[in-house]
């Protein structure tokens, strides 16, 4: 009984030793703070190279450096569990081995709970900060502000570091800059483009075509680019050709092809241009087509590669005659490109900035999203005449002088033909009223293709019904063509 009573007291002294001898050896660690084993103990580790680690999670984006001051800058948001009692915590900063304490100004931040309070301590390259009392709504921050010097940025953040540290106003500025600064440029060029056709301007009339031109050809060495005025025009000018007929019956119309009585009509004597058009007009083996017919052909479909094709037909084709340095689709299509890229860089770069950075730069973006929104709108703008299509252009400007004269004709000879052949080229420049206005004082007999069944047929309702049914169908066809091409 003796032993075991001895033994058992010899047991207990040797806990008893070890009990006192860890006891206060974790008091001692408790009271420096250099080790804490609570469930709210938290280590935050930052290396020379400016990482920073807070229980081994990589946290670098929390410090930035400084630009405008003598000081890099670290704020992180330790503690935030919404509902959950967090009491008493402890946070041990591992500074590089260069860099003492002391030197370091330290803000620990404890909010939302009724008496915060924190005590910091410092032992050579460590913080320490206790935190006492958080309730369950209660946040702990932490700002340090460590003299420059101490920590090497990568380069990459070095240049993110300056841009989170310019102020709201300098990235409104940039973002107002960035549109600005497209525009002008475009303005400069498209200004650059309008003092070269000023300078086709003439005073001189030419009564004649010149050359057997296609009206939509024209309207593109005219406008720069394909209108819904060319289409008109071409339109008109198939009719003039024979190959079409407009009926107007109980305020509708009905296209027809001429030959439809001897089925004679052969799609093979088309050109190209023609046959994208006709087959959004006709069926393949019809020969005649109602306004439901064609307004269903033209709302069948989102959009149109027949009519996309016509576009690039014509495109082609004014390039081919030499009056472009570079096929004008092409040319749109460089500058609308471009104004995509910068466009959806800067929807990407806003989303990007709203997610994952500073807010200051969502405004760069925003101004990338405007200045590429410019160069889309203004794409179809740009074109680069040549000297030829300089001179022919000026040509065809004398006869548009001619059209425009307000001097009326007198001389019935010849009226119908001159009337009509000149109609589509007047159209293609915009001036068919003052054409139709020549006109006044003589009698024109509308042309053969021209059938009006609900009223007397005169030059005035002549030209109002056929230009707005030609306006409405040419606009419909260039809402639905494909939008790659302008």
């Amino acid at each position: 009984m003796l032993l075991v009573s001895f033994q058992t007291k010899h047991f207990l002294f040797w806990v008893g030793i070890f009990i006192i001898v860890f006891g206060t050896y974790f008091a001692y660690n408790r009271i420096t703070a250099d080790v804490f084993t609570s469930p709210n103990y938290s280590q935050l580790d930052i290396s020379e190279n400016a990482v920073v680690t807070l229980n081994g999670q990589d946290i670098s984006s929390s410090l930035t450096p400084g630009f405008f001051g003598d000081m890099d800058t670290f704020f992180y948001q330790i503690y935030n569990a919404p509902g959950r009692y967090i009491g008493d915590v402890t946070l041990v900063v591992n500074l590089p081995d260069n860099l003492s304490a002391d030197l370091v100004k330290i803000e620990p931040i404890i909010t939302y709970t009724s008496i915060p309070k924190a005590n910091v301590a410092t032992q050579g390259n460590k913080i320490i900060i206790l935190g006492y009392g958080l309730d369950s709504q209660a946040l702990f921050s932490l700002k340090l502000l460590i003299p420059k010097g101490y920590l090497d940025f990568p380069l990459g953040r070095l240049a993110g570091g300056f841009l989170q540290s310019q102020a709201i106003l300098f990235w409104i500025v940039i973002s107002a800059f960035l549109p600005t600064m497209t525009f002008f440029v475009l303005f400069k060029k498209l200004r650059e483009q309008a003092k070269i056709r000023r300078s086709t301007q003439v005073n001189y009339e030419l009564s004649e075509l010149p050359g057997m031109a296609n009206p939509a050809v024209v309207a593109v060495l005219y406008n720069g680019k394909i209108t819904s005025r060319a289409i008109s025009a071409f339109v008109l000018q198939m009719a003039n050709k024979g190959l079409l007929e407009i009926v107007f019956k109980n305020d509708h119309f009905l296209f027809a092809r001429f030959g439809q009585q001897t089925k004679e009509f052969k799609d093979a004597n088309l050109e190209p241009a023609e046959k994208a058009l006709i087959s959004k007009i006709f069926k393949d083996t019809g020969f005649k087509s109602s306004d439901e017919d064609v307004q269903f052909r033209i709302t069948h479909r989102l959009f149109s590669d027949k009519i996309a094709t016509f576009y690039y037909l014509i495109y082609d084709e004014a390039f081919s005659l030499g009056y472009f340095n570079q096929t004008p689709h092409l040319t749109h299509k460089k500058w609308r490109n471009g104004g995509l890229a910068v466009f959806f860089s800067g929807i990407l770069g806003a989303t990007l900035a709203l997610l994952f950075a500073p807010v200051n730069l969502f405004w760069l973006w925003l101004g990338l999203v405007v200045a590429g929104g410019i160069i889309i709108k203004n794409s179809s703008q740009i074109n680069y005449l040549s000297p030829k299509g300089l001179e022919t252009l000026r040509k065809w400007k004398a006869l548009k002088n001619y059209l425009t004269n307000p001097i009326a004709f007198t001389n019935q000879n010849n009226t119908d033909k001159i009337f009509t052949r000149f109609l589509p080229f007047a159209l293609a420049m915009g001036v068919e009223e003052e054409w139709v206005q020549r006109f006044r004082e003589v009698s024109v007999d509308v042309p053969e293709w021209y059938v009006c069944l609900d009223q007397e047929v005169t030059i005035k309702n002549f030209s109002q019904n056929l230009l707005n049914l030609l306006n409405w169908l040419s606009s419909a066809f260039t809402f639905i063509k494909d939008p790659r091409v302008e």
